[in-house]
This record gives C-alpha cells, structure tokens and sequence, in this order.
C-alpha cells in the first residue's frame, strides 16, 4: 500500500512540476477504445458485471494526439468503476461534440456505473489531491485518491474538462473531454496509419518466414509472436505437441520453436513425430529449436536425441531470436544439421536481485498502437498462473509428490522470468532440481520462502499494471 501511494506522488508531482509532455501522433481512436475494452471485460466478468462500449459514428476514425495518456485516464475512470460497483452494468461511450475550424475536434468520454454512487458533498472535491468520498471508502476499497487527481491534470493538459453526475446508491457517470487535431482526410490518413502499424522498424533484418510456435504458456505466446513479428515473420501457434506434429503435416514452415514441456505430448516427443513424418514423406528438414527455460544438466543433449537443431533459453530475448533467425534463415550456405548455440551466453548470474523491472519493461517494444497494453497483458497472464501454481507447489511438497513439484516448479519458473522475478525463479529452479533428482531437501522452507516472495513481487507488479510504479 505504501508502494502504491509512493509512485501516485511521484506521478502527481511531475504532472505539478510541469516536467510531463504530451507526445503527438496519429493513432486509431476505435483501435485504442476497442482494447481497451478487451483489457476490462474478464475483470468486469470476475464480478459478475456486464461491460458495454459504444463509440458514436460521429467519431473520427485517426486523430493526433497522446494514445498512452488518453489510455491511462479511461483506465483510471474504468478501474473505479469496477471497483465501486458490487453488481449491475458500466458503460463507456465516446462521441463526437464539437468540430473547430476543419483539423480540431472536441470528444466526450463518459465511464457510467451502477456502483455505489456520490452524495452532493462527496462530489466536491474528489478530483482533488487524495480524495476519496469518506474514509471508509478507504478502508473498504483501498486506493491514495490520486486516481481522480492524476486523470484531471492529464485531461486538462489535453485542453479538456472532467466531472461526475451521481447520486448515492444510484451509480455514476464519470464524463471527460479533450480537444484533439484531426486530419482532414480521414480516407488518407486512415490508410497512411495501417500502413505505418504494419511497417516494422527498419533496423531489424526482415525475414519474411513462417515460423510454428508451439508453446503452452500464453505470456510466452505473447512475447515470442511479439518479437518475431518484429523481424516480419508470419506466426502460427500450438498450444501442445499434439498440435505441432498435425501442423507440420498441413503447413510447410520455415523454422519451428519447440517448448519442451507441453501437454498431451510434449517438445522432445513432437520433435521425433516431425523427423520421422519427414523421413516417410520426404519433406525437406525444418530447423527446430528447443525453448525451455534455464537448462539442466543433460537437457542439451537430449535436444540433440530427439533430432532438435538448436537450442533458446527462457526467458526469451530480441537478441537471442535475431541470433536463431541469422542462423538458421539468412545463411543459406548452411545445409541443416544440429548445432546447439551455448546458453552460457544467456544465462542470469547469481544475484541478491529480487525483481528486475527492466527484464518487464523491454517487452514495450512489442507494443502495436490502438492494441492492449502488452505489459499489462503480460502481468495479468502470469497472476492468473501464479496462486494456482504456488497451490501446486505447496501440496507436491507437503505430499512428497516429487512428479508433481518437478512439473508445477518448471512451469512457475519461466512465468517468474518472463515478469523478472529473479529470486522465486531461482527457488523453483532449486525446486525443479529436487523433483528431478528425486531427494526432497528442505521443501517446506523453499515453499515458504517462495510465497513470502510472492506477496513482494505481487506489490511491485501490482502498481506497475496500474500505471503507479
């Protein structure tokens, strides 16, 4: 809670000090409220709320101006919104009121609830620094009352107003608006805006492949299609072996990444399925590089049994798959056979460190305007993951489950890299080692550690996802 109040202050104090500059650009106003929506929808669901959007055909479709900041002032109207309201509907709705000269418009956004609503005197002043309605509002719900403040400030930067109308017990309507510079061809500039998201940064070489991932994990999903997109290769994906080895034999593919641990069938078992489907078919030999997180002892050459080419430690960086896809794509002197590139390279020293926000933070590279924000995605992904697999974790140790603790640790680990949680990853890998060795050590004091970690981690992704840290 201290965290959270902590990085409302500094938010709210480099809006006063004037230090915050708008950015301008064009961007796709649907795009933006479409995702949005898609960010809220299981949040609202969990509640047992309906969530509805409505952008009025008034609305341009590109206008120019500060996407992230517009962004963080709906979801700051939107997650109070959730917040205060126990049952019923929010709404958002955008429209067009007032069109300036022929390249300014001013929009109105409004966020309405069926919450717990406002009395006259609780609408004074709660876009004020650290206001709440009263204080059990605090106690009850949480928050720094900086939310409100925050949202103004932008709004105002942005030649806007803000206000509420509501009554206790009757829900409220939180409405916004902004003046922002439109293009006058809209046809045009809607066109020149696809084209610009389609346009992946020039610097990168453009393999313009197709690629197979098979991988479980939906956060990796979203960081391996990321970034491989970036290199302009087109992605499919299998969520298991099963549907790597059916894949192969309906579509030829340039380069496959492999998770070696997958349901149904796992990585090292698809891998054999693919190899002997070539070798009955005689379909050319496609590159496969294993993706496990953190290797073992052993690892590397089972890759190599079960015909695998190459080998990518978890968590995945843009070095590491420009470094695979120079290999196995550019060169085309090289004739196919495995030549595993060594992990040392990639993997983590030792380290005190217990949260690496930078290793979170490079994924903004993958960001595409007008889409949900990726960090955000990542983060809810790995929440949804992380009780269910601390559960699994403490029962397989608490029942000698050394099977179970093997599978649940391994899996806890790549989501603990992928959001930078250095130290719970390196206590599931000690834990993953002693459910492969088959020795439980001292589990029960790792598992309790473990949750302990938890908590510290689960604060500092908490207010980052909120937009606080």
């Amino acid at each position: 809670n201290l965290l959270y109040i902590i990085n409302d202050i500094l938010d709210f104090s480099k809006i006063e000090a004037g230090k915050l500059a708008l950015e301008s650009i064009n961007f796709d106003l649907r795009e933006l409220i479409d995702g949005i929506y898609d960010l809220f929808s299981n949040k609202a669901s969990e509640k047992g709320l309906t969530l509805t959007s409505k952008v009025h055909d008034n609305v341009l479709d590109i206008v120019y101006g500060d996407p992230v900041r517009l962004r963080q002032i709906l979801t700051n109207l939107i997650s109070n919104a959730i917040k205060f309201t126990d049952s019923g509907t929010i709404h958002i709705s955008t429209e067009l009121i007032e069109r300036k000269d022929d390249d300014v418009c001013v929009l109105r956004f409004e966020v309405c609830d069926t919450g717990i609503g406002l009395v006259p005197e609780q609408k004074e002043g709660i876009f004020d620094t650290f206001s709440q309605a009263d204080s059990s509002t605090t106690r009850k719900y949480g928050g720094t009352g900086l939310g409100l403040t925050i949202s103004r400030q932008l709004v105002e930067l942005m030649d806007g107003e803000i206000g509420v109308s509501s009554e206790l017990d009757q829900g409220a309507c939180f409405w916004f608006t902004v003046s922002m510079h439109v293009p006058v061809d809209q046809e045009t500039a809607l066109s020149e805006y696809k084209q610009e998201e389609l346009k992946i940064d020039s610097n990168p070489h453009q393999y313009g492949c197709r690629v197979l991932l098979a991988e479980d994990n939906i956060t990796n999903q979203i960081v391996a299609e990321g970034m491989l997109e970036l290199y302009g290769c087109k992605v499919d994906i299998a969520v298991n072996g099963r549907e790597a080895s059916q894949a192969v034999r309906n579509q030829q593919y340039d380069l496959i990444l492999m998770d070696c641990q997958m349901p149904e069938l796992d990585g090292y078992s698809a891998t054999a399925e693919i190899r002997e489907f070539e070798a009955q078919t005689g379909c050319s030999r496609t590159p496969i590089v294993a993706l496990t997180a953190h290797a073992m002892d052993g690892d590397r050459e089972r890759c190599l049994v079960a015909g695998m080419d190459d080998y990518l430690s978890k968590p995945l960086r843009q070095v590491q798959f420009q470094a695979i896809l120079e290999k196995w794509l550019h060169d085309s002197s090289d004739t196919g056979g495995a030549k595993i590139t060594p992990a040392t390279d990639e993997e983590p020293e030792t380290s005190t460190l217990r949260f690496d926000q930078d290793a979170l933070l490079m994924y903004k590279k993958l960001q595409k305007p007008g889409k949900p924000d990726v960090i955000r995605m990542i983060i809810e992904k790995y929440f949804e993951g992380a009780e269910p697999l601390l559960q699994s974790i403490g029962g397989a140790v608490k029942n000698n489950d050394l099977e179970g603790l093997l599978h649940a640790a391994h899996t806890m680990k790549s989501n603990n890299a992928m959001v930078g949680a250095v130290r719970m990853t390196d206590i599931c890998l000690e834990l993953e080692m002693q459910g492969s060795s088959g020795v439980l050590v001292n589990g029960e004091e790792l598992y309790t550690e473990l949750a302990d970690e938890y908590l510290f981690i689960k604060n500092k992704l908490q207010a980052i996802q909120e937009g606080t840290a």
